[in-house]
């Protein structure tokens, strides 16, 4: 599981590496800054939650099944300084 900040992904970004899923929320005002991605391989079991996203802050949110019980991951980035 990778988790990465400052993504600088837009709506139109196509992203895709062989075995993993994807996941991204990007700035909502659809310009290259901010933004986060979680990239998960395949084998993992788990699913996507809906993300949180404003001005100031960007979440991508994934469930990610474990053994004993189920753990959310959730990665945030905070635009404000």
């Amino acid at each position: 599981m990778l988790l990465i900040s400052e993504s600088h992904f837009t709506n139109l970004t196509v992203f895709k590496i062989l075995q993993y899923n994807v996941y991204n929320t990007p700035h909502p005002d659809g310009t290259a800054h901010g933004g986060t991605t979680l990239i998960i391989r395949k084998i993992i079991s788990h699913h996507e939650l809906p993300s949180y996203q404003t001005n100031k802050i960007q979440a991508t949110i994934v469930e990610v099944k474990a053994i004993l019980a189920p753990h959310s991951c959730r990665y945030l980035q905070s635009t404000e300084t």
